[in-house]
């Protein structure tokens, strides 16, 4: 096989196949026939403007009229003599055009005629790279029409470096067409030693997540843990194809304990947007969290989304109140302690944050209402509250407003901030 070290070039050239494909995959049946019709609409550099009217339109219509006699002449000389002219010049970029011609060419390929051109590859001596875009079109086209014949055919090739992927690639269109026989066969073949993938691994997880949880989770624990911790991510990814107590059942029987509430927040202030709290609700019921669980899971959300809403604007009191309400519906007893970790991580040096004192001020009107310390106390241990010399003096007004005298002394003593008796005033008071 011919090596080519220009691989910009050749980089482009998988680029281009991978749109092709999906481009082609994702059209229905009879649009396919039309594909080549439309590809110069499709294609922003070379459309032009809406004012154009009928000249544009017979330029189009000539354009694809010549596609179609180009693919006709395609057709006849067969796909070997496109895959040679596409990398014949090293210095010329192989076009979209060409790529398109080869892509519909695989696409209405028999499955008899796939096999023997899967066969023929390697006796063109193509660039290397180049082999290896038109074997993953030829496999996948083939997978698409029988993916057992297909991965039959990937089996006697599993000393080439791109087996793993393209056999993915064919069992995922078996789980399609027939689940169960699809996992069946891959058992078969796992347990006389012919193939161990841990990507088709998870496919089989996600695969059984919805239909039977239970067998999803032996299976997932019986992966190594890297491979776990991948397919558990896949599966949060598709959390609300999930029922929920499905989910809940293969959470807990996969997720350790002491892992749950980290798992949990690291899932969840992934999928939020700024401020969306309220889906945050539905997640915990999902995840069939504890009232621990919960807790932790709404301190995490706050600290995330109120610093990134502090990127964008300053929060306001109706943020606050809008929070503290929805707060109060999942865990009462923490709106306050929530409340304090909201203002704090609002609070910050840019233009779009609150300054210290408008946070010391909005904390104090909540403390005052009985919010307790618990208000205070986060603003007090923020990063500004203690590298921040400007603010000091606010600091330490705020902090004397701490009624426990034990938790505020230790406040002060973390921010190293000792306060100085005044004059006649002891040490004591």
């Amino acid at each position: 096989m011919k090596q080519f070290n220009k691989t910009h070039i050749l980089a482009i050239i998988v680029l281009v196949a991978a749109g092709s494909l999906i481009w082609l995959r994702q059209q229905k049946p009879e649009e396919k026939n039309n594909s080549l019709a439309k590809l110069e609409e499709q294609d922003p550099m070379r459309a032009g403007s809406p004012t154009q009217g009928t000249s544009e339109k017979n330029a189009l219509s000539s354009q694809s009229k010549r596609l179609e006699k180009r693919l006709d002449s395609a057709r006849k000389t067969g796909w070997k003599k496109l895959a040679l002219h596409l990398q014949s010049n090293a210095d010329a970029m192989p076009s979209k055009e060409n790529m398109e011609l080869l892509t519909k060419l695989i696409s209405e390929m028999s499955e008899s005629e796939l096999c023997k051109a899967m066969d023929e590859i390697a006796s063109l001596q193509l660039f290397e790279l180049g082999d290896i875009v038109i074997r993953d079109m030829m496999s996948e086209a083939l997978a698409e029409k029988n993916p057992v014949l297909a991965l039959k055919i990937l089996l006697k090739e599993s000393k080439s470096i791109n087996i793993r992927g393209r056999a993915a690639t064919a069992f995922n269109y078996f789980l399609k067409l027939d689940a169960t026989a699809a996992i069946a066969w891959y058992d078969q073949h796992k347990a006389a030693g012919l193939i161990s993938d841990a990507v088709i691994e998870k496919s089989i997880v996600m695969s059984l997540v919805k239909s039977n949880p239970d067998a999803a989770a032996r299976r997932l624990n019986q992966m190594g843990e890297n491979s776990k911790i991948s397919a558990v991510d896949d599966v949060f990814d598709a959390l609300e194809t999930v029922d929920k107590v499905a989910f809940a059942n293969f959470f807990r029987s996969t997720i350790p304990e002491d892992d749950r509430a980290y798992r949990m927040q690291y899932y969840i202030t992934g999928k939020l947007d700024d401020a969306d709290f309220g889906k945050v609700t539905d997640y915990l019921d999902r995840f069939d969290a504890t009232p621990e669980e919960r807790i932790k899971v709404v301190e995490s959300v706050t600290s995330n989304r109120f610093w990134l809403l502090s990127q964008k604007r300053k929060v306001t009191r109706e943020d606050l109140e809008n929070y503290r309400t929805w707060v109060s519906s999942v865990e009462p007893s923490l709106a306050n302690k929530a409340t304090g970790i909201a203002i704090a991580k609002a609070t910050g040096y840019n233009h779009t944050s609150l300054t210290f004192q408008e946070s010391a001020a909005i904390a104090s009107e909540y403390h005052a209402a009985n919010g307790g310390d618990e208000v205070l106390i986060p603003l007090l241990q923020s990063h500004v509250a203690r590298f921040i010399p400007e603010v000091r003096e606010d600091v330490l007004q705020l902090a004397t407003k701490i009624s426990d005298e034990k938790r505020r002394q230790e406040l002060l003593s973390a921010l190293e901030i000792i306060r100085t008796p005044a004059a006649g005033e002891s040490a004591d008071e």
